[in-house]
């Protein structure tokens, strides 16, 4: 006989003696629950149509939810069965593992959403490259060389830093100096006598006692020709305004 018309022989079987047992139980224990079977049965048949496939439908939709567990619960069985011998402990782990540790939920299987926030954090996190071994000793292995190229150049950059500031010490130290200098010489400077005055002009007049300096000769030929005088006179008006000076 095929497997699957046995199998509906043993249901059909398990259904009658269901059925016989809960009429026996019904018949010794709850009578007063057989009295409303038979109230509502009698209602069902003063219904019409309409109103009697309206309950129907209301009933059927009560039972959906447990007919769709119950479909669930053997598909997972059927699944189960049919793992290969070698995943039925990594399944049975999992059943153990994939729980809430404490809460109120303690002990109960994870809702779908940690499932799948779970799932989400292996495909896009284990399985890529840079989570590899290989990959994060590799990537600790540059920044190990950035960070010395940077402590490197950090120390090349303090040594230049305490190089130019040395230099500008020096410096600041030499302006100093020469500052200093300038004001000493300004203040032990000698004050021009007027004979010396008188003596360095006439240095620039002539050049003994009968000769002028060529310089000169060029500055009154220059100004004769401007007040349109004599040489001469232009000569004795120049030397007697360096005299009053």
């Amino acid at each position: 006989m095929p497997q699957k018309k046995l199998q509906k022989k043993h249901l059909i079987k398990a259904c009658t003696c269901r059925k016989a047992v809960i009429q026996k139980e019904l018949m010794k224990n709850n009578s007063q629950r057989i009295y409303q079977i038979s109230q509502i049965t009698e209602t069902f048949n003063k219904l019409n149509d309409e109103e009697f496939n309206k309950i129907f439908q209301y009933i059927n939709n009560l039972n959906k939810p447990q007919i769709g567990i119950t479909k669930k619960r053997r598909n997972l069985i059927k699944h189960i069965e049919l793992l290969p011998d070698i995943q039925i402990s990594d399944v049975y782990n999992l059943l153990k593992t994939m729980v809430y540790p404490k809460g109120k939920d303690i002990g109960k299987i994870l809702s779908s959403y940690l499932q799948k926030k779970a799932c989400d954090f292996i495909s896009t996190g284990i399985y890529k490259q840079e989570f590899s071994a290989t990959a994060i000793l590799n990537t600790t292995k540059n920044l190990q060389k950035q960070v010395n190229k940077l402590e490197k150049n950090a120390n090349v950059s303090a040594i230049k830093i305490d190089s130019f500031s040395k230099c500008l010490g020096k410096a600041h130290q030499a302006k100093a100096l020469y500052i200093s200098k300038i004001k000493s010489a300004i203040q032990n400077a000698k004050k021009v006598t007027s004979n010396q005055y008188q003596k360095v002009t006439k240095q620039l007049f002539k050049i003994n006692n009968k000769e002028y300096a060529a310089k000169f000769v060029k500055l009154a030929t220059d100004i004769s020709l401007i007040r349109h005088t004599s040489i001469s006179a232009t000569i004795e008006c120049v030397t007697t305004r360096y005299k009053t000076m």
